[in-house]
């Protein structure tokens, strides 16, 4: 796997292989009125995070390889992408990776969708930090590229203004994030007791690495920290109590992938 996403890409794809030598090892999947067993073949195309390779990918999976259920792509503008493509061919699209609520927004018939829209990840954070530490004021950061970090921003206001409170800002960043200091001093001009991240890995990884400037602030919560690679990049142990939460109870980890795959019933 390749492009920015690559780790996820990694993980997910061995996660999918796994499962697919835990059907082989049982004799298949069974299908069918006849309970029949059905051997499964996986293709796993590399679209190096690029939504035009993901729609090239797709085409190649349904025209040449023929596969009865697309899985992916990773990431909501890749999804938006392939997901005509997928209701063209009367194909089911197995979504685990495009959370953005423009893909639930989309409304196809042909995606079923693992993942809760990215609006509901923290939407319940504020209240949870009020009633905790009484927090009144909250940042969030997001990358103003794509729509998955909007849909962040969107669930924690809804979620901040629920919960009473007092200061509610967002500041959109450019990613690769080049200037995190910069970055850091707008964010923490009002003295926000909850700081949310939601930026693509690096950026994250980038954020939390400034310790000593977060010192002030309560509560950090990153959307990447739902992976076991962000606290391997960060030199610390993943343990409750740390500064980085991981996505909110209704959604799913973070760790799928940046390939296109299909699945053929042999």
């Amino acid at each position: 796997m390749s492009g920015p996403l690559h780790r996820q890409g990694q993980d997910a794809y061995d996660g999918i292989r796994l499962w697919v030598d835990h059907v082989a090892g049982a004799g298949g999947v069974t299908l069918g009125q006849n309970r029949s067993n059905r051997p499964l073949r996986l293709v796993a195309l590399d679209d190096a995070s690029s939504a035009s390779r993901a729609r090239e990918n797709v085409v190649k999976l349904l025209t040449e390889e023929h596969v009865d259920l697309l899985l992916g792509p990773y990431g909501s503008g890749s999804t938006l992408a392939v997901v005509p493509l997928a209701a063209a061919h009367e194909k089911i699209l197995w979504n685990h990776g495009g959370a953005s609520d423009a893909v639930t927004e989309a409304g196809s018939g042909h995606v079923v969708s693992v993942l809760s829209p990215a609006s509901d990840y923290l939407r319940d954070l504020p209240r949870l930090v009020r009633h905790r530490t009484g927090a009144r004021r909250v940042t969030v950061l997001y990358a103003r590229r794509g729509t998955f970090g909007a849909s962040i921003r969107r669930g924690v206001e809804v979620g901040a203004r629920a919960a009473g409170f007092d200061v509610v800002r967002a500041i959109a960043f450019d990613t690769p994030l080049r200037d995190t200091r910069t970055l850091l001093a707008a964010a923490l001009a009002d003295s926000p007791n909850l700081l949310v991240v939601a930026g693509r890995f690096e950026d994250d990884i980038a954020i939390t690495r400034e310790r000593r400037l977060l010192e002030t602030v309560g509560t950090v919560a990153c959307v990447a920290a739902g992976t076991d690679a962000f606290h391997q990049e960060l030199g610390v142990p993943c343990r409750r109590g740390d500064r980085t939460e991981p996505m909110g109870a209704s959604s799913v980890r973070a760790t799928f992938d940046r390939a296109t795959l299909g699945l053929v019933l042999l």
